[in-house]
């Protein structure tokens, strides 16, 4: 992935944000999981685990989590 932007957390308005990933067992299964987490508040973005992408790369799955970290009311101004 290149430059990852982040929105600001919605929960404090930090921008210290962190990409969590990691390699794990799931169901006897080898699986990739990906979030998003403030460093300040520690709010966590939803995980997106490769398993629940049919095909997925780990690059899909950290895009899903960034995309879903940055999804936001339409009515929000950011």
């Amino acid at each position: 992935m290149s430059e990852i932007k982040f929105k600001p957390c919605p929960f404090c308005g930090s921008n210290k944000l962190k990409l969590v990933k990691k390699k794990i067992n799931y169901k006897d299964k080898k699986a990739y999981v990906a979030s998003i987490r403030c460093n300040c508040c520690n709010a966590r973005g939803g995980t997106v685990i490769n398993l629940t992408i049919p095909y997925a790369i780990k690059e899909d799955v950290e895009q899903e989590a960034v995309d879903r970290w940055n999804r936001r009311d339409e009515n929000e101004t950011d």
